[in-house]
């Protein structure tokens, strides 16, 4: 007689069977990930090989030595033993190639900050920190750009950045820093704070001319100063009503004024400013071998002007003008006639000038022929011919110099100094 299986599990029964035996083998399958989770941890952190007595045994240095990059360098460590497994903390950082048990490559790849552990076989830990930081050039580059005002000095100091020089401000101070952090990990930072000072723009205002007294006479126009000598320089202040200004407003509607040059120049309250104009002369002068040596000489204005502000709102000039005149009236007597003189003017002047006034430089008179045109009645009068038909006369002439100075405090446009 043969026996029949039966099966008295219900089909609810059946499902719930299932759902164990799905649930057993999840977790088999979560054991058996642990396990080999387990297996790589010991690999990399295996522990510690054990002395005679069964103690674990590691060896670590007191102090980590310390390693400096600069971006893009690469950098082969050769070690006292074999390395059994490493760790570093940025792999952003740096890139660790090992070459053999004993040589490891280091590629610094961007400015930063990690540390790096080697394990030997034996226990020994050899730790590291290491700086990585950017080219010095590039961040002069970028804080000359980024803050052309400041006075910074840069330097390398033992792979770390050393900033010194003045800024206007702390803040400037913290944005500098910042910026050097992102090249450097390690900045010293000696930037001091001086506090800016800001001086008003003077505006000196110069112009140069001429006046000859023969064409004052023929316009009726009176010379306002005394007469001047050869070889002597005056100064008067030019007021804001008086006959100085009458008699520059009649020479200037009637032409009578030549204007050789106007210079104008910026500068601040203490500092000079200087201008030269005019050209160079050339001398002849016989040398030791008989022949003939020609040298320059300068001719022309040269002038430095310093604007001091006083307290009373006015504006004190300290001026020293420097002026070598051509005379061609008067001629050499020595090797080469023919050979125009040249006279030196020279002299320290110190004037207070308030608003609306101006510094008059004169004097230093020169001695010019002038040849006149003179018709001669009818036959100056003929066509065609009578423009050539004249009686020509030579005139001597007094020329004055006249340098006029004037000194405005402009109260925009300002220059920021660190004394």
């Amino acid at each position: 007689m043969q026996l029949r299986p039966t099966s008295n599990v219900k089909p609810n029964d059946a499902n719930a069977l299932n759902e164990r035996n799905e649930r057993s083998s999840m977790f088999s399958k979560r054991v058996i990930y642990f396990c080999v989770c387990m297996t790589l941890a010991g690999y990399v952190c295996a522990d510690p090989p054990s002395n005679d007595d069964g103690q674990a045994s590691i060896t670590v240095e007191a102090e980590p030595e310390s390693i400096k990059l600069r971006s893009t360098e690469q950098r082969t460590l050769v070690l006292p033993f074999n390395v059994r497994r490493l760790y570093f903390g940025d792999s952003q950082l740096m890139k660790v190639e090992p070459l053999s048990p004993t040589k490891i490559r280091l590629s610094a790849l961007k400015p930063g900050k990690t540390e790096m552990r080697l394990f030997s076989a034996q226990g020994h830990v050899q730790q590291y920190d290491i700086v990585i930081h950017a080219s010095l050039v590039e961040l002069k580059s970028v804080l000359a750009r980024e803050f052309p005002n400041e006075q910074l000095a840069l330097s390398e100091l033992n792979g770390d950045l050393l900033m010194s020089g003045s800024v206007s401000s702390q803040t400037m101070i913290d944005r500098i820093d910042q910026v050097a952090a992102e090249f450097y990990p390690q900045v010293v930072n000696h930037l001091e704070v001086v506090p800016s000072v800001v001086e008003p723009q003077i505006q000196l205002k110069v112009r140069i001319m001429e006046v000859s007294h023969l064409q004052l006479e023929k316009h009726n126009i009176q010379w306002p100063l005394s007469a001047t000598k050869i070889g002597k320089m005056e100064h008067e202040v030019v007021g804001q009503s008086d006959k100085l200004r009458t008699f520059f407003k009649a020479a200037a509607d009637n032409k009578v004024l030549r204007l050789i040059a106007a210079p104008e120049m910026l500068t601040i309250n203490g500092r000079a400013a200087e201008f030269e104009i005019g050209g160079k002369l050339p001398r002849v002068t016989p040398n030791d071998n008989g022949k003939i040596d020609v040298e320059y000489e300068p001719w022309g204005l040269k002038m430095a002007v310093l604007p001091e502000r006083l307290a009373n709102g006015e504006i004190r000039l300290s001026i020293k003008p420097r002026v070598t005149q051509v005379d061609a009236s008067q001629r050499t007597k020595a090797l080469h006639r023919g050979l125009p003189q040249v006279r030196y003017h020279q002299r320290d002047i110190l004037a207070n000038l308030g608003v609306d006034e101006q510094l008059l430089i004169y004097g230093m008179p020169l001695v010019r022929v002038r040849e006149t045109k003179e018709k001669i009645p009818l036959l100056s009068d003929l066509p065609l011919i009578g423009e050539s038909i004249y009686n020509s006369r030579k005139v001597q002439e007094k020329i004055d110099l006249l340098i006029l100075v004037e000194a405005i405090e402009l109260k925009t446009g300002r220059i920021a100094l660190a004394p």
